[in-house]
């Protein structure tokens, strides 16, 4: 049961790691960098399977990153919420899915896709639109 703890640590810090680096990473609309302390609200997007056959892999991803959103939100007085982006375990559909998180002018960031196929249809969309995406 040890390694669960271990998992839930890696989890909880990669989200922390995604909203300080999209914070960083996207400029404000007067193209300055903007300081995670300044930042005090945005979106992030979770591309999972979060229906489907695999939705218990999606949903417990999903759940972690709520977690440290949450935890996150209390602990620095921040209003960070989460974009839900089912993806199904089909590649063609997370491509389809990533194009809707970055349409979304409110996300900074996204975590996933699940899958190499996933990301390889998807991780061009979010590098071109400046999103961080662990």
């Amino acid at each position: 049961m040890k390694w669960k703890g271990g998992i839930a640590f890696v989890l909880v810090a990669t989200v922390g790691l995604v909203l300080v680096t999209a914070a960083l990473a996207r400029p404000s609309e007067t193209a300055r960098a903007v300081a995670p302390s300044e930042c005090r609200s945005a979106s992030f997007g979770v591309s999972a399977p979060l229906t489907g056959p695999a939705a218990f892999i999606g949903q417990e991803q999903l759940s972690w990153v709520q977690f440290a959103a949450q935890q996150y939100n209390r602990q620095f007085g921040s209003d960070y919420k989460i974009v839900q982006a089912d993806t199904q375990l089909s590649a063609s559909l997370a491509r389809t899915v990533g194009r809707r998180l970055v349409s979304n002018s409110a996300i900074m960031g996204v975590v996933g896709p699940s899958t190499s196929q996933a990301v390889i249809s998807s991780a061009g969309l979010f590098k071109v639109a400046g999103l961080a995406a662990v």
